[in-house]
């Protein structure tokens, strides 16, 4: 009822809606983009641009996405090859490693980038529990949140504060190294063309520019 309010031209959604698309369908033209995963953006983005006559600017973005991905490997020179990418995302109540399932995953992926064998499965995370937390080294992590509420934020500013202090989080190598770098989970977790070239922006920042500094 209250799409049928809005009276729109064109119903876009995804594959989750597919119980209710004849009753979309009776309202304006409805297009379902097939949602396979984090990783489907692409995909997505593809289809959202047939259905509004902007095939060409939306193969124009993948280009985009593409050349930085390509500009990338350059600056990285060597390193390209043999950098081992860990993502780690802090809930309020557990920490989880960021799979090549989800949407960053699928950029380090089209980038090359290497990550730990704790991170290689075709799911979005996989819970750990502070015991395992060895598995979330790699030569450079990336940590990220994503919270809906302010009580949740707060739960998970203590986990990352106790994180912080515990004595097998300070051995981890990327720890050691200095190597651990706190980005935006509100684009890290996806997801479009927008989102991704905004985790483009911070592998730029953290793998070329700030080794640049240091170096």
């Amino acid at each position: 009822e209250k799409v049928l309010k809005m009276q729109p031209d064109l119903i876009l959604g995804s594959t989750y809606s597919e119980d209710i698309y004849d009753q979309l369908s009776q309202i304006a033209p409805t297009v379902l983009a097939k949602y396979d995963g984090s990783d489907s953006w692409k995909a997505i983005h593809q289809t959202v641009g047939e259905a509004v006559n902007q095939t060409e600017k939306t193969e124009q973005i993948l280009d985009d996405y593409w050349s930085r991905l390509e500009m990338l490997r350059e600056k990285l020179g060597d390193r390209a090859d043999t950098i081992e990418i860990s993502v780690v995302r802090i809930y309020p109540d557990r920490i989880s490693l960021i799979q090549k399932g989800s949407f960053s995953g699928s950029i380090l992926e089209d980038v090359q980038l290497s990550r730990p064998p704790s991170q290689r499965g075709n799911e979005v995370g996989r819970n750990i529990s502070k015991e395992q937390l060895p598995l979330a080294d790699g030569d450079v992590i990336f940590v990220w949140t994503h919270t809906n509420t302010e009580q949740e934020r707060r739960k998970t500013k203590s986990v990352i504060q106790k994180l912080q202090t515990d004595p097998l989080w300070s051995q981890l190598e990327a720890v050691q190294q200095e190597k651990v770098y706190h980005v935006n989970g509100s684009y890290w977790i996806g997801s479009g063309p927008i989102a991704a070239n905004l985790v483009i922006d911070d592998l730029f920042r953290y793998l070329v520019e700030e080794e640049e500094s240091s170096s």
